[in-house]
């Protein structure tokens, strides 16, 4: 049966981590099922000068404003063309790959959500911008699509990260169900590595490390154990399933692995761990839980994810 045609939005601003995100996409995402967009809103003065903007001052007749305009036409289009190019070079078919450019109308970030509500599979960003201000890690545009972008997969992509290697945040919930989903729509089946990790949380409000037995005000040893065993023990046929499942979709069987991490009490916190002492460059996590309440707080793993996986991927999907 023949996969349906994901539609992507890459979301692009000149900057070069825009264009690092762009690399990352192209070589992780299936080129024969994909139809790329790469998407600049374009904006006839820099962001900071929209704050001095009103009724009565003309800041499009600025000194700034004049000199500025051109400069960034001729950055943005050659940012396009070059992000253009890594996709053809990565085997895209040059009828999947388009490039449009919109004129600012509310701001870069509402803009771009408003683009992905029309019938995007997945929007993927890089996580700062040319705004992005000292000492911060997560630009201003990246934070707002994580809060607004419910409505479809979000991939927020950090530094330059290796696109070989896939960690999906695996609990059984209907969101990380729709993870196995879009592993299958959308990437590449030349990754080494796919691997599920099942977090099972501590019932010790001091743990949060290896050994959650440090501290004597934590429950009793006994009861955590029981706890540990019974996470275990529900979930390893509910992995090796989700294995199977990857293994017949066409991952190959030595890229496909699964594996348990005790004693977290922060699932975002396990993760990244995982990611970074195993070099993993993706991380892969639902935005919905079990139930309402843990849609809530799974919506908030997705936000500490992005925060700490500085130098990484982050998919959030929906």
């Amino acid at each position: 049966m023949p996969h349906q045609t994901q539609r992507i939005l890459i979301a692009l601003d000149g900057s070069g981590q825009g264009l690092k995100a762009a690399e990352y996409a192209a070589n992780i995402i299936k080129p024969e099922t994909s139809d790329i967009t790469l998407f600049l809103v374009e904006s006839p003065l820099p962001e900071s000068l929209w704050d001095n903007k009103s009724e009565e001052t003309n800041i499009f007749e600025s000194p700034i404003a004049n000199g500025w305009w051109e400069e960034q036409l001729e950055a943005n289009r050659k940012s396009l063309e070059t992000a253009r190019k890594t996709f053809l070079e990565s085997g895209f078919p040059d009828t999947s790959v388009h490039i449009k450019i919109a004129p600012r109308e509310t701001g870069i970030a509402r803009d771009i959500i408003k683009e992905s509500k029309k019938g995007y599979d997945m929007v993927v960003a890089g996580r700062v911008g040319h705004s992005i201000h000292t000492g911060s890690t997560l630009g201003n545009c990246a934070r707002k699509m994580v809060s607004a972008l419910t409505h479809t997969t979000l991939v927020v992509v950090g530094g330059q990260p290796d696109n070989s290697s896939v960690l999906i945040g695996f609990d059984a919930s209907k969101g990380s169900k729709k993870c196995l989903h879009m592993a299958e729509q959308v990437i590449t089946r030349r990754v080494e590595r796919v691997h599920l990790c099942y977090v099972s949380r501590s019932l010790n409000i001091m743990s949060g490390a290896v050994d959650p037995f440090e501290s004597s005000l934590g429950v009793p040893q006994m009861v955590e154990q029981e706890h540990q065993v019974g996470q275990r023990n529900r979930m390893l046929p509910i992995l090796k399933s989700a294995e199977e499942q990857l293994l017949q979709c066409g991952f190959p069987k030595a890229a496909v692995a699964s594996m348990i991490m005790k004693s977290y009490l922060s699932r975002s916190e396990g993760l990244v761990t995982e990611a970074q002492d195993r070099g993993y460059g993706t991380i892969m996590v639902g935005r919905r839980g079990h139930s309402i309440v843990e849609e809530f707080f799974l919506g908030r793993v997705g936000e500490k994810l992005v925060q700490l996986a500085e130098d990484r991927a982050v998919w959030i999907v929906h």
